[in-house]
């Protein structure tokens, strides 16, 4: 995930493979801490939760990357939600199976990917 700040109660999460076939690791998810106050509404919802994926995505800006290490220990709304994404992927990663696809399709599938965009 690249974040720097490391939470103390994160728990371990097993691999997925990516589209591209190589091994990656889902981050971990965060746990509720005995003892601290959360806030329970989140006044930014949609920019965290856009935040939260491009996050796990590896998309994030170093500004959302920011605010997320700022905010995701005190608000409990973006706990769930990053703890929600993480729990999806992983399920989609132990449930999908990959399979090879024919080169020629891919080529095929390229080709009119290529000739779609070069006719817009």
């Amino acid at each position: 995930m690249g974040l720097s700040k490391a939470h103390p109660s994160r728990t371990t999460v097993t691999n997925c493979r990516s589209t591209m076939s190589t091994s990656r690791k889902l981050p971990s998810t965060i746990a509720r801490q005995e003892g601290v106050e959360y806030r329970h509404e989140c006044k930014n919802r949609q920019e965290c939760m856009k935040a939260i994926r491009q996050i796990l995505d590896g998309e994030a800006t170093f500004e959302q990357l920011t605010h997320f290490q700022a905010n995701i220990d005190q608000c409990l709304p973006c706990i769930e939600s990053h703890n929600l994404e993480i729990t999806i992927r992983q399920l989609l990663c132990d449930k999908i199976e990959r399979k090879a696809v024919p080169q020629d399709l891919v080529t095929s599938i390229r080709a009119q990917i290529l000739n779609g965009a070069a006719t817009k």
